[in-house]
């Protein structure tokens, strides 16, 4: 393999690392949030967790059982929705990472190949087209053979077909 591309392909390895490693930090960040958020008489406080669903409910005083039971829901479906608008908040807050200067701020649809390091450089169109090839899937024996009828995917390119085109 040349060596620009096997730079190319380490700097490649790094960014994927970078990113997973982000997802992953984001990942169990995001698992472990909860949000509460207590009514504006402070008559009672509501808890959200990571998914926003009500995992604690706590009245002060007894104040509540004067109210009707309308009011009473009214007060305790408003608390948890502003429960659960603070924990989208800091749900967006805690992704932004990986929102921001990342996968999502950069990729336009087209192909996850233009996500790469060194994708949009006219100077590695070869390497990229190589590459493209060379993830097909692999000959495992498991699709038909041409005498059966059926078309047979390529199998997938090595590295030493790879080496063997910078001759």
């Amino acid at each position: 393999m040349k060596p620009s591309n096997e730079a190319l392909l380490k700097e490649i390895q790094a960014d994927f690392e970078r990113t997973r490693d982000t997802f992953l930090e984001v990942q169990r960040n995001l698992s472990s949030l909860e949000s509460a958020a207590e009514s504006p008489d402070r008559m009672m406080s509501v808890t959200v967790d990571a998914q926003g669903q009500l995992s604690s409910l706590t009245f002060r005083g007894t104040g509540y059982r004067s109210m009707a039971p309308a009011q009473l829901a009214d007060l305790i479906v408003s608390t948890v929705r502003r429960a659960q608008h603070d924990l989208q908040a800091r749900a967006q807050a805690t992704a932004a990472p990986m929102l921001t200067d990342g996968v999502a701020g950069t990729f336009d649809g087209s192909s996850l190949w233009d996500l790469l390091p060194g994708a949009d450089d006219p100077a590695n169109a070869e390497f990229f087209k190589s590459l493209r090839s060379g993830f097909g899937t692999e000959d495992d024996g498991a699709g038909a053979s041409p005498q059966q009828g059926g078309a047979r995917r390529p199998a997938r390119r090595t590295a030493s077909a790879l080496d063997d085109e910078e001759e």
